[in-house]
């Protein structure tokens, strides 16, 4: 239980940073338009948020290594803030129980 959004985060880390590299390597306009601007990591990740609110942009280019990452990256993110939430759930109904 305490392990899940540890491991969720890893699989959505290494997922975010296979679709990064593929876009960079193949849509670099893309990259340009939707990567980070700032920190260690720019020019090099996408950022999550814009990925996320602008998918059909992504899933528009047809290619379907792309829509594979892009549903991984997606589908590991969801899973990690639901682990999160289950984690802060379970802790609460612990602790009601305990005492």
């Amino acid at each position: 239980m305490f392990l899940g959004p540890l491991l969720f985060g890893m699989f959505s880390y290494t997922f975010g940073m296979k679709l990064s590299q593929y876009v960079l390597e193949n849509y670099p306009d893309l990259m340009k338009k939707y990567g980070l601007h700032y920190g260690m990591m720019k020019g090099e990740k996408l950022n999550g948020f814009d990925v996320y609110h602008n998918k059909d942009t992504f899933l528009n280019e047809n290619d379907e290594q792309l829509n594979k990452l892009l549903s991984l990256n997606i589908h590991s993110t969801r899973l990690l803030i639901y682990s999160f939430l289950l984690l802060i759930t379970i802790s609460i109904f612990g602790f009601q129980i305990r005492y």
